[in-house]
């Protein structure tokens, strides 16, 4: 995603996840090494708001299942950007 624009999300899963959605800087020289910013964190079954990225780079999610059972996410987002795909 480009600098300054606008996302809405919204997740939805089938039991509680850990999430971090975040973003990391795609220009790295000016940012310490591994930086990245979280723009919202935590355990649910769902999410849902609106960020103005605050610079060009890949943002996205991570979630993490800690129940042993197979979960399901459905995922909805709004704004302009590149799908870069699965990143793990």
């Amino acid at each position: 995603m480009g600098q300054y624009e606008k996302l809405v999300y919204e997740w939805k899963s089938n039991a509680p996840l850990h999430y971090d959605f975040h973003g990391d800087p795609e220009d790295t020289s000016s940012y310490p090494k591994g930086y990245f910013e979280s723009y919202a964190n935590g355990t649910a079954d769902a999410a849902k708001g609106k960020v103005t990225i605050p610079y060009k780079g890949s943002h996205g999610w991570y979630w993490k299942n800690t129940s042993s059972k197979d979960i399901t996410i459905t995922l909805t987002t709004k704004g302009n950007y590149n799908i870069i795909g699965v990143i793990q």
